[in-house]
């Protein structure tokens, strides 16, 4: 793989290493992969979350009746009429 680096990035690699601070870029991407954030995992209580409810519990409240009722009411059927007699 082929890195391009800005000048300041290139410069800035250049006098970490002739200051003794890093000793090759490699390492400088090593100490830089080592210091990123933990992977995004799904959170704790996703993975203790007994059921849907429990799961869904830090969202309820958010939306009122009406507007959930707005949201998901159903759209007449377009069929023809059925008669059960």
């Amino acid at each position: 793989m082929t890195i391009t680096l800005l000048a300041h990035q290139e410069k800035a690699t250049e006098a970490a290493i002739k200051a003794g601070v890093i000793h090759s870029v490699e390492e400088l991407i090593d100490s830089a992969i080592a210091h990123l954030p933990p992977a995004i995992t799904p959170s704790a209580r996703a993975k203790q979350a007994a059921n849907l409810v429990d799961l869904l519990e830090p969202i309820r409240g958010l939306l009122t009746d009406e507007e959930i009722g707005v949201m998901f009411k159903r759209n007449p059927s377009s069929a023809r009429p059925v008669d059960f007699e």
